[in-house]
């Protein structure tokens, strides 16, 4: 039996890829999505790689964006307080 799988040429096919996997696996169709990937390239030089869906709309991948924006602004909120907390707790 022949291998049909081959390798993504890009990150973007390679993300793409497994989103429409799990889609396919699990039910439903990908609209859009965002993709934000630091890396180290063989050389040693970091990279920041952002990629979205191909001719996906600008509205999508910016309402995305404003969404992650306040969810990992909250989630610093919430590890701050917590940090907060617990030094408070060891003052007593």
């Amino acid at each position: 039996m022949e291998d049909d799988l081959t390798e993504p040429d890009t990150l973007q096919d390679a993300i793409r890829g497994a989103v429409d996997q799990w889609c396919i696996r699990n039910g439903g169709m990908a609209l859009a999505l965002i993709a934000a990937v630091d890396l180290i390239d063989p050389d040693g030089v970091p990279l920041l790689s952002v990629t979205q869906m191909p001719d996906q709309l600008t509205h999508r991948s910016m309402g995305l964006t404003a969404y992650l924006t306040e969810w990992y602004r909250d989630d610093a909120s919430t590890e701050m307080v917590t940090a907060a907390y617990g030094v408070w707790e060891d003052d007593d």
